[in-house]
């Protein structure tokens, strides 16, 4: 499975709840999540990851680390990695 297959099957499971997009972090901030939602008024970002062992299981890069932690410290509570097991 891909990033990409990931993010079909979490839109297509979870579009009719709220509004979701997905970001190019690349475009905007170094280590920004994949997507944001808002759903019932409330916003939040995922982080999109696939588990696959023969590439050295799950991967959390040192940009997208320090997003999460200044997120947090800023009181930010509604930040998450989905991630897939990929065997």
């Amino acid at each position: 499975m891909t990033e990409k297959r990931l993010w079909d099957t979490v839109k297509a499971g979870m579009d009719h709840t709220g509004h979701f997009d997905r970001i190019e972090s690349h475009a905007t901030s170094q280590g920004r999540p994949d997507v944001n939602y808002c759903i019932d008024g409330r916003e939040g970002d995922i982080e999109l990851k696939i588990y696959d062992k023969k590439r050295g299981g799950l991967i959390v890069r040192a940009n997208q680390n320090a997003w999460f932690c200044n997120r947090t410290r800023c009181g930010g509570k509604r930040a998450f990695i989905l991630a897939r097991y990929d065997d």
